[in-house]
């Protein structure tokens, strides 16, 4: 993996951390640094919430393929969030778990940091500057980037899902349901997209611009045009 380096292997997976990994961070950590060391402290806390969140998600993948018999995964945290790199043509009903189990893995870390959060509401739990964004970053990422992750769009967990429903529920070839998984994921992105420009959420702006050529190649060319 060219730009990527091994830094260990976890339960058998190994695991690499490509250098666009170190843009995503400081896509977070700079806008927080500010100018106290309180601050310093939730900025560089980035980084710790970004690699552990994304790389239990990619494990959850990881353990998924494994488990249903598709050989044992390598797993790459890069600059739009992690991959977990396998091979074999996957069973639409085992497509589907295996695509569900990232987001899984992902909301079980986040959950008990919701509820953290939750409590800190109703009974106005302060646990200081530093833990309270801790607690919030890992509710976001965990939670809020799950939910956004099972949206039905290619390259997403639930764009895949979708795909591998489709094929098993609906009968439908695998072309034909890369194309229609294609188009759902479009016409998804246009509201989000609308959304961004009036919240002004210009990193959303560019996750929507990222995922809107696989939708789109997906639509116009179907299955031998998307990774799965």
């Amino acid at each position: 993996m060219k730009g990527a380096r091994k830094i260990m292997d976890l339960k058998g997976f190994p695991i690499f951390v490509h250098v666009t990994f170190l843009v995503l961070a400081a896509f977070f950590v700079l806008p927080n640094f500010g100018n106290t060391p309180n601050q310093h402290a939730v900025a560089l806390a980035w980084v710790p919430i970004l690699f552990i969140s994304i790389l239990v998600h990619e494990l959850g993948h990881a353990v998924a393929i494994q488990k249903y018999g598709y050989g044992r995964s390598q797993i790459l945290l890069w600059g739009m969030g992690g991959l977990c790199i396998s091979r074999g043509r996957r069973r639409p009903k085992d497509g589907i778990r295996i695509a569900l189990a990232g987001p899984l893995f992902g909301f079980l870390l986040g959950l008990p940091f919701l509820i953290l959060f939750i409590v800190q509401r109703v009974i106005g739990l302060d646990l200081g500057y530093v833990l309270n964004h801790l607690v919030w970053g890992m509710v976001m990422v965990n939670i809020g980037w799950t939910i956004m992750n099972l949206f039905p769009i290619f390259p997403l967990d639930g764009g895949q899902a979708l795909y591998y429903g489709l094929r098993l529920y609906g009968k439908k070839t695998a072309d034909k349901a890369a194309r229609l998984s294609g188009l759902i994921g479009l016409i998804s992105l246009v509201p989000i997209l609308l959304l961004a420009f009036v919240l002004q959420e210009f990193f959303l702006i560019f996750l929507v611009l990222f995922m809107a050529p696989t939708s789109y190649q997906a639509w116009r060319y179907g299955h031998g045009a998307i990774q799965l």
